[in-house]
């Protein structure tokens, strides 16, 4: 019976030491500890960290890292061994800690003994910080760049562009985005008529454009620009989007006169309805020209002719001795207006005028030598006429470039 029980004591003595496993143990501790990591520097094998692990049974142990998120990130090295390991934590890829990924992460590292599902496993975590670096560039987000405005919008210029930044820092990088607009050829023009500001609103950097002074369709009818959107506060990454700014003509310019002097010698009793001569002017709004019809203003002559809607100064009736100024020079305005629909003509903005000269001969052909006109002597017509030639060039070269 002694012995019996003896070997029953013994068989459970080996049964126990079979059966018994203790877990493995952590001899480092990370307790409030927090590993930086910046991802600029985290390529594949870069070390984190040391730590030893032992198994108080001698029992080959299993390490690896058991976050669900975020294991892939990280390799053990050796991830096996037997009795005392001492194992490196590196990176198994870039990390990024742009959003929408962390940059704070809790890492668990497990230990197992025995590989089958009777084994221990112990767990010790680690807090990671990713630091940031620049290494996303902004991005557009608008989608239009291609606008149309009209040439009379001053101050007001009603277009934008927005950016985004996905580099995460403590203050969000699209707040560091600035803006610059510049010209293919860096023409002084384009850059003296835009200027670009820049504000924040919610997550997005808004580039406000706006006039520095009018715009004039006629000088110039579009633009063609580039803006930049560049990072950290105007010295990190940049990128850049070209666009069109199509200036729309508005009625602006009054009729421009083709010729800078009418001038033209008749004789008297001329019959009614000859053609003496014609007239022309253009639409100084060339983006949207309008027709131009023409009149005669009040005069000392303008009872003698008429003007049709093409420009054509005809004879109202024969032309009789005492009918003509003395010196039987004629001088008619002629004032030329844009035809609008619905709205008064021959307003300051839609009309402009010029002086016709007509020279009256003697039936026999003669030119007069002497004249008043309007009280005034006139010494010499030869004089006097190449004068009034030069006043009425200079006045409509004036009109052209006003």
């Amino acid at each position: 019976m002694d012995k019996i029980l003896v070997n029953a004591i013994y068989i459970w003595g080996i049964i126990q030491l079979v059966y018994s496993n203790s877990p493995p143990q952590f001899q480092t501790v990370w307790a409030g500890k927090v590993f930086n990591v910046s991802e600029g520097a985290s390529n594949v094998g870069h070390l984190i960290t040391t730590f030893s692990v032992t198994d108080p049974d001698g029992d080959t142990m299993y390490l690896s890292a058991v976050n669900a998120d975020t294991q892939e990130f990280f390799a053990i090295s050796p991830s096996s061994g037997t009795g005392s390991i001492t194992a490196n934590l590196s990176t198994a890829k870039k990390l990024d800690c742009d959003p929408p990924r962390p940059n704070l992460i809790t890492l668990r590292i497990r230990v197992k003994d025995r590989s089958g599902d009777d084994g221990n496993s112990v767990d010790a975590s680690l807090i990671l910080q990713i630091t940031d670096v620049n290494d996303e560039n902004p991005q557009f987000t608008s989608s239009q760049f291609y606008w149309k405005i009209d040439e009379n919008t001053w101050p007001i210029a009603d277009f934008t562009f927005r950016a985004s930044d996905n580099d995460r820092t403590y203050s969000y990088n699209y707040q560091s985005i600035q803006f610059s607009l510049h010209s293919s050829s860096e023409d002084k023009e384009y850059l003296e008529t835009f200027s670009v500001t820049t504000s924040i609103v919610g997550t997005i950097a808004v580039a406000n454009i706006t006039l520095r002074k009018p715009l004039d369709f006629e000088n110039i009818t579009y633009y063609e620009l580039r803006i930049n959107s560049t990072d950290n506060f105007g010295k990190g990454n940049t990128v850049s989007n070209d666009f069109v700014i199509r200036v729309q003509d508005v009625q602006d310019t009054v009729p421009v006169f083709t010729s800078a002097l009418y001038r033209t010698t008749i004789t008297e009793k001329i019959t009614q309805g000859n053609t003496i001569l014609v007239v022309s002017a253009v639409d100084g709004d060339f983006g949207v020209p309008r027709q131009i019809n023409y009149t005669l203003l009040p005069g000392p002559c303008s009872s003698l002719f008429q003007i049709d809607s093409a420009g054509r100064i005809s004879t109202k009736k024969m032309i009789a001795i005492d009918d003509l100024p003395e010196g039987r020079i004629c001088q008619l305005t002629v004032q030329a207006y844009e035809v609008i629909p619905g709205m008064h003509s021959g307003t300051d903005k839609t009309s402009s005028t010029t002086d016709v000269w007509v020279t009256i001969l003697d039936a026999n052909g003669e030119n007069p030598a002497n004249c008043k006109n309007n009280g005034n002597i006139l010494a010499n017509y030869d004089i006097l006429l190449p004068t009034m030639w030069i006043a009425t060039l200079v006045g409509n070269l004036l009109r052209l470039l006003n």
